[in-house]
This record gives C-alpha cells, sequence and structure tokens, in this order.
C-alpha cells in the first residue's frame, strides 16, 4: 500500500487501532463526567457566597445557599410577610430544575437580594467552571461565572 506523508506519519494498523480506542475512550468518559460537573460547591465571583448545586427529586437538580458574602441574614425582600424572617443560610434557591442539554439544567431561580422568581439556567462552563444565568424575560437575562469550591484534603 502506498502511503502519502513522511515516514514518521506512517503507523501500523494495530497502532492506528489502538490510539483510535483510546480517544474514543476519552471521549466518553468526558461526556459522561460534563453531566455530574454541575454539582458540588460554588463560589459568588464578586460576594463570596456559596451555594452547594445537588441531585434531587428523581433526576432533577436543587441548589441552595451555604454561606453568604453580605449582611442579609434572612429573606427580608420576599413578598410574602410570613416568608421575610427566614435564614437565608439553608435557603433553596432553585428545586426541581430539569436537564435541557447535556451538562445543562433550566428551572426557577429565586432572587434573594429582590424576593423575585426568574428563569434559570445552570449550566458547566469548563472546567470548575459554573454559569448561572437569570431571565426575567429572554432578553433581559443576567449571568455570573462562579466557581468550584476545591473539596478539603485529608489533614
Amino acid at each position: 500500500m502506498d502511503l502519502i506523508g513522511p515516514e514518521s506519519f506512517r503507523v501500523s494498523g494495530w497502532d492506528w487501532l489502538a490510539g483510535t480506542l483510546a480517544l474514543m475512550l476519552m471521549a466518553v468518559t468526558a461526556a459522561a463526567g460534563s453531566s455530574q460537573s454541575v454539582f458540588g460547591v460554588w463560589q459568588h465571583p464578586e460576594n463570596g457566597s456559596r451555594i452547594e448545586v445537588y441531585p434531587c427529586q428523581s433526576g432533577r437538580l436543587c441548589v441552595k445557599i451555604l454561606a453568604i458574602g453580605d449582611g442579609q441574614q434572612t429573606d427580608d425582600k420576599n413578598p410574602e410577610p410570613r416568608l421575610r424572617s427566614r435564614p437565608i443560610i439553608g435557603l433553596t434557591i432553585m428545586s426541581g430544575a430539569a436537564r435541557s442539554a447535556e451538562g445543562s439544567w433550566s428551572g426557577r431561580l429565586y432572587n434573594r437580594n429582590d424576593g423575585q422568581f426568574y428563569d434559570g439556567i445552570i449550566e458547566s462552563a469548563g472546567t470548575d467552571k459554573l454559569k448561572l444565568t437569570g431571565c426575567a424575560v429572554v432578553v433581559l437575562c443576567r449571568s455570573l461565572i462562579w466557581h468550584r469550591v476545591p473539596k478539603p484534603g485529608p489533614s
């Protein structure tokens, strides 16, 4: 068989097969990991607040506040007076979000800063990055890139 190109680029059939299988395995592993990559603890890029994204309700996604980076201790901006005294830490801000695409979830997102709900999208934005978008209407959206909080190592 006549091969075109420099001698260094020519590979035997077995080398080519092994290389192809290795690439396929890496692609499958990356695809399997990407759908889980949104789960974990994330830190707000501006105020240091932390949220936890976790699986809930039969394959859906939930988000709760673990720590705050400002002085708001209670849900005092909530339009319902009976909810204004509930603590911010532990507050679920997204519940039952459905997978909308690989590595992406959609649902209603609560904003504690104004007490309103928005259409929310959570998606992987690369290694250890999470894109959280809230939209009042399709053209009025705000996105933030959150950063994964590393798991504590052994002490």
